[in-house]
């Protein structure tokens, strides 16, 4: 019998010869905005930028780590130091982010770059602190509207058109629209296609559940004239238990009772409306980001499809505006922060107009057009001319619905916007959530029952300014 060598030389050796490969001393970026596996033809694309930009930065290496924003679980991924160098959120979050720490300024780096002075203003504020140190860049911005489905509201007859051509008539001679510029106008459309198809088809959904209801009801509260957190000497507090919400709950019942909202169910969320936009609804209220889902998730034809703005209360009329920013992770290092800013031009997301940003501005449009989806114009991040300009021939170019039926959305976003309320607004939405339920649940209550459960309501969200 041959002698062996002993197991533990074997180890030994291993260990040797394992060591003395090369060493990969690149700085590592974590892409939290990395596509999901299944999305192969976005993956690609995110593939190819990563090698031109690794090419050109050689000290860097990207690194593939897709993560989808949780505020129940940030707390921990940002303790145990496993959030991604950058990653995405959402424009109620930096404020929460900032106070707890989960997030590093980035200022110093951003001016460095020459991204500052380019920022949307309105989206700047959102990201910096009360002594203007930045803690991220935007990505987007997002509107409310309402979404309508032409051909549902024109095979019942309550828009003129023919939907075999998928041509429709939004406006009158004198281009006066003939689409609701009201919420009462909106009530009756909704309440009239309900009682056209029999109950079949209603007017819309109301969300009631995920901080989604609260969220929407907000938006129609400042139609209604509320102010829902107020500043008193310094100190900012709720202002929930108003006349003004009491009277847009009551707004939400009378949908309810119109036949308007579906009858046999209360609980909604956002991902609800893209599975009753195809045929089960008129319309649903929507931010311009995700108009795409009516089209990928509802198979509802793009050329079907309007999107109007917000309609007007018997206070104002407004536009929720939020949108989606970049942040990073506090343990990122300023080489690593550095390396995902400059990634950002090889994405077409910089505001730096360069061969690189223009072939990913361009790409991104060719991976849309190539899957199908609707391609609209986006609310921009950035200001500067040259950027701007690019963007607008891109849209020439790539833009596929019919922007007769968008128009009046884009001409008048900027002057409807408002942003979502400053302070702990996802705690806000989540107690104004229980309102909403409860108005769709019982939608008699009287004016002084609401009232009654704001009161309690506002009372749990002063605590959290205490």
């Amino acid at each position: 019998m041959k002698n062996k060598k002993p197991i533990f030389y074997s180890l030994v050796m291993m260990f040797l010869l394992s060591s003395c490969g090369p060493k990969d001393n690149r700085i590592s970026v974590a892409i939290g905005m990395w596509p999901e596996t299944q999305q192969t033809q976005d993956v690609a694309m995110f593939n190819v930028w990563k090698e031109r930009f690794e090419s050109d930065y050689p000290e860097y290496k990207i690194v593939a780590q897709p993560y989808q924003y949780d505020q129940t679980t940030v707390a921990a991924n940002a303790m145990s130091g496993t959030l991604p160098t950058i990653f995405q959120t959402y424009f109620t979050e930096p404020r929460m982010l900032i106070k707890n720490q989960y997030i590093r300024a980035v200022t110093d780096i951003v001016q460095e770059l020459d991204y500052y002075d380019d920022m949307e203003i309105s989206m700047r504020h959102t990201l910096e602190d009360d002594e203007g140190n930045l803690y991220g860049v935007p990505r987007d911005g997002y509107g409310f509207g309402v979404l309508m489905n032409l051909k549902t509201l024109n095979f019942y007859g309550l828009i003129e058109g023919d939907y075999t051509t998928h041509d429709y008539q939004l406006y009158d001679g004198e281009n006066n629209p003939l689409y609701p510029t009201t919420y009462q106008e909106l009530l009756e459309l909704g309440a009239s296609l309900s009682e056209v198809s029999g109950g079949s088809v209603n007017g819309t959904i109301f969300y009631s559940a995920n901080r989604q209801g609260g969220w929407l009801l907000s938006n129609l509260s400042w139609a209604f004239g509320a102010e829902l957190q107020v500043e008193e000497t310094g100190n900012w507090r709720g202002n929930l238990a108003t006349e003004e919400v009491v009277n847009t709950l009551l707004y939400l019942q009378d949908l309810k009772n119109s036949g308007a909202l579906p009858q046999d169910k209360n609980v909604f969320t956002y991902n609800d409306w893209y599975n009753y936009i195809g045929s089960r609804v008129g319309f649903v209220f929507a931010g311009n980001d995700v108009i795409q889902n009516a089209v990928t998730q509802a198979q509802v034809d793009r050329r079907d499809l309007a999107f109007i703005p917000m309609p007007e209360g018997p206070e104002g009329q407004y536009s929720l505006y939020g949108g989606t920013p970049f942040v990073f992770a506090r343990n990122a290092s300023d080489n690593q922060v550095r390396g995902a800013l400059k990634f950002l031009e090889y994405m077409g997301r910089s505001p730096k107009l360069t061969d690189n940003s223009r072939l990913a501005m361009t790409e991104g449009k060719e991976t849309s057009k190539a899957k199908n989806e609707p391609i609209l114009p986006s609310i921009r991040p950035w200001t500067n001319s040259d950027y701007n300009e690019f963007a607008d021939q891109l849209d020439d170019e790539y833009v596929n619905i019919n922007m007769e039926y968008f128009k009046d959305f884009y001409d008048t976003i900027d002057n409807l916007k408002h942003a979502e309320e400053p302070y702990f607004a996802q705690e806000m939405y989540d107690l104004l959530d229980q309102a909403v339920l409860e108005s769709l649940r019982n939608p008699y209550r009287s004016g002084e029952e609401i009232m009654n459960q704001l009161v309690t309501l506002n009372s749990q969200f002063n605590r959290l300014f205490d």
